[in-house]
């Protein structure tokens, strides 16, 4: 059975009523030239290059530390957001299911002005299709919700994989995963912390 590895890595959410209105005014003021550049503005603290750390533990108590960077940019007229994650150390205890299976990934994020919704749209070597999950976003708190069905991440059953990811400070992400089965039990876990090396372009609008 093939394990997560770290495809964080999305129930569907949609975003509540406060969470979703858009300010008209300064869309019509030439601000942001659409809903979708104004939805993808509030997550301009995305941008820049991290230092990432994640811990991921299985139900029998096997664990296993990785590090490496993530790279977030700008890409198709800052209406979405590329972020590449590449792993450049593991360790973990004796055992660990698909210790050695490829971790790397690249994911992109965006907004849906039709659905009205964020997406995800998550790439990685594990697989070769390119599936996108729709996300709930917290403007308040700067916390991303969504969840992953099972059977993208290689699972059998009916199992999800729930994620968090809230920021703590301007350069410092907290992110939490875990792989739920159809009774509820977590099969797996994974924490990640993310701390800014290289701030993004966040001077100006640049449309």
């Amino acid at each position: 059975m093939k394990k997560s590895r770290f495809l964080f890595p999305i129930a569907m959410l949609l975003l509540s009523p406060a969470v979703y209105a858009v300010s008209v005014p300064a869309i019509h003021a030439g601000l942001y030239p659409s809903e979708r550049h104004a939805r993808m503005a509030d997550l301009d603290y995305l941008v820049g290059i991290w230092e990432m750390t994640s811990r991921e533990t299985t139900a029998g108590g096997q664990f296993a530390e990785a590090s490496g960077v993530r790279s977030c940019v700008w890409v198709l007229d800052r209406t979405a957001i590329r972020c590449d994650d590449i792993f450049t150390h593991v360790r973990a205890t004796h055992g660990f299911p698909g210790l050695y299976e490829p971790r790397d990934r690249l994911f992109y994020v965006t907004f849906n002005e039709q659905d009205g919704n964020y997406e995800f749209l998550y790439m990685s070597a594990l697989s070769a299709e390119k599936n996108i999950f729709p996300a709930e976003f917290d403007l308040g708190s700067k916390t991303l919700l969504h969840e992953v069905p099972g059977e993208f991440l290689g699972h059998a059953g009916e199992t999800t994989q729930s994620a968090w990811q809230k920021l703590i400070d301007d350069n410092q992400i907290r992110e939490e995963y875990k792989t739920i089965s159809g009774d509820g039990d977590t099969m797996e876990s994974v924490e990640i912390t993310l701390r800014r090396m290289v701030g993004g372009n966040r001077d100006g609008l640049f449309f």
